[in-house]
């Protein structure tokens, strides 16, 4: 009410003004001139009516801006009670890949027969390389970076032709040769088919083969990110900072977040094409039991 009090001879000033404006520009229209006058004097008032909550304007202001700033530093405070259990879940992510890449020794073990103890005496040439000198090329771990015999030498791309059956040569159709046409357009269609699924195979294995062969970069940088996100002193740090550089860092991992569920989705599209070929490759099994029921159905064949 001070404000209003102080600024009513403005007001006055203000509508006399108003007043002598409008009789100059109208001096034949006075009651178009107390109209103005009217509006002018009732705008004023809303005008000075705003300017006096001022105050209570600048307080709420004051209030979020302390908000912002205020830290989650509480014992009690949600941050401060879960970043243990963040920190674990990060800590046993990595130590759960590690165990998995260990086992991968005793799964070759126990797929090939041998002893354990063959993948690893003697140091410098384990056993297993006399029984099975590819080894490594057998493992899907040789893609992790982690071959159940070190010294065994071996490639990425050979575990990748070997799991998509590229070293399973097909016999090139020909259309000259001297079998029926129908038998022999069956054969050149089931080629076309396996040739092609075995391709999508091997693409699909060697983006594996492929992230291996560059020192498992982006395996390495996931692991890195994974740590930082989880890490009990990060989330500590987050819960003291002001919320503004909260909101950046929150972002950045939006960013990330992107990419992976860009990958995400570029794996479920591959999930769904491997699930097509198979059902191609069941149709082309089935083929002889199709022929037999059509000959039957056509009378060509006894039961």
């Amino acid at each position: 009410m001070q404000i209003k009090t102080a600024l009513k001879p403005l007001l006055a000033f203000v509508g006399a003004l108003s007043l002598s404006v409008a009789h100059a520009a109208d001096p034949e229209t006075p009651s178009t001139s107390s109209s103005y006058l009217s509006q002018i004097a009732t705008n004023t008032y809303n005008i000075l009516e705003q300017i006096n909550n001022l105050p209570t304007y600048l307080g709420n202001i004051a209030e979020m801006a302390a908000s912002w700033i205020t830290t989650d530093a509480d014992e009690n405070a949600f941050i401060t009670k879960n970043q243990a259990d963040f920190a674990s879940l990060g800590y046993w992510l990595e130590q759960n890949k590690l165990m998995q890449n260990t086992m991968q020794r005793q799964v070759m073990a126990t797929l090939t027969g041998q002893p354990l103890e063959n993948f690893t005496m003697p140091a410098n040439a384990p056993r297993i390389l006399d029984v099975l000198p590819n080894i490594n090329d057998l493992s899907y771990s040789m893609l992790l970076g982690a071959p159940p015999a070190p010294k065994g030498g071996g490639t990425p791309y050979n575990y990748v032709s070997n799991a998509s059956a590229l070293n399973f040569n097909h016999t090139l159709p020909n259309l000259r040769w001297r079998g029926q046409n129908s038998d022999v357009f069956a054969y050149y269609n089931y080629y076309n088919t396996v040739v092609s699924i075995e391709s999508f195979d091997a693409y699909v294995i060697s983006a594996v083969a492929a992230d291996a062969q560059n020192g498992n970069q982006v395996s390495t940088l996931q692991t890195t990110l994974t740590n930082q996100a989880t890490s009990s002193a990060w989330l500590a740090q987050i819960a003291t900072e002001e919320l503004g550089r909260v909101l950046r860092q929150i972002l950045l991992f939006e960013s990330q977040n992107y990419v992976l569920l860009t990958q995400q989705l570029q794996i479920q599209k591959q999930q769904l094409t491997a699930q097509v070929m198979n059902n191609s490759l069941l149709i082309l099994t089935n083929a002889a039991t199709e022929g037999q029921m059509l000959s039957k159905a056509q009378g060509l064949t006894n039961r």
